[in-house]
């Protein structure tokens, strides 16, 4: 089966069945290449109280994970909540101090509110400054760097 392509005949798995699958389910850490690493490490030193963590697992084939994946309903029963309690997940977490009980925080919503919530958070001076020192172009005007 294609994850892009649901398999409509599948019968929406019971979150009981979810809860089963997830606390079977293999999941391992993958090593991150180092391209994206050396990225991550330029997020970090650009921004104050700034950056970035970045983790890879393999999450192996299921047809119950799959019938999630494969519709976009990560939101839904709890799976992406339930996933961030896998073993190999919790444990590469406890690097950035997440909670044992950690929630997913997703919800389903329009691609077409991005651009608006983007451009929100830009014009109240984004979620971090950068530092006076990275600052190499830009436009002053009124005293401020833009």
């Amino acid at each position: 089966m294609d994850l892009l392509t649901p398999n409509w005949e599948q019968a929406e798995p019971s979150p009981d069945e979810v809860a089963r699958m997830l606390g079977t389910l293999p999941v391992r850490r993958i090593v991150i290449p180092a391209i994206a690493e050396s990225f991550v490490s330029d997020l970090s030193s650009a921004f104050d109280n700034g950056g970035a963590h970045l983790l890879g697992f393999e999450i192996p084939r299921n047809p119950i994970f799959d019938w999630y994946v494969s519709r976009n309903r990560w939101a839904f029963d709890g799976l992406a909540a339930l996933l961030l309690r896998q073993p190999a997940i919790s444990d590469a977490l406890k690097v950035i101090e997440v909670s044992d009980n950690p929630t997913a925080g997703l919800q389903q919503e329009s691609s077409f509110l991005l651009p608006g919530r983007l451009a929100n958070l830009l014009h109240a001076g984004g979620a971090y400054y950068q530092r006076e020192r990275k600052r190499q172009s830009g436009v002053r005007a009124g005293g401020r760097h833009l």
